[in-house]
């Protein structure tokens, strides 16, 4: 339970883009047309060019964003900027209060076998 709340928090967390989409395909799972998942080419100021997956997951960032879109996502930031405004679109309470569940679960077993 806590792993799978420390794991999409640190996903989101470690993602650092900076820079303007230039390219972005999006596909889908078939026949259900669901799961889908958009590959951006995001270029930096600088020029350099990184290419991101935006999965079906909560710790992806937004997909279907246009051509165009200018994204800041920095290092250990769960929300970022698009075209200049802030999105906060990760269920953080949630994830957060799924691990505070398993870590109170955790020691409450613990000290259920006997643990001091």
């Amino acid at each position: 339970m806590s792993l799978l709340a420390i794991s999409e928090i640190y996903q989101r967390s470690v993602i650092q883009l900076d820079g303007k989409v230039i390219s972005s395909q999006t596909t889908c799972m078939q026949p259900e047309n669901n799961r889908c998942a958009t590959v951006y080419v995001v270029e930096s100021p600088n020029g350099t060019k990184t290419e991101y997956i935006a999965g079906p997951t909560d710790h992806s960032l937004l997909r279907w964003l246009p051509i165009g879109t200018v994204i800041v996502k920095n290092r250990w930031s769960i929300n970022y900027l698009i075209n200049g405004k802030l999105n906060k679109d990760f269920p953080a309470k949630f994830y957060f209060t799924f691990l505070g569940v398993g870590v109170y679960c955790a020691v409450w077993l613990f000290k259920l076998r006997g643990g001091t």
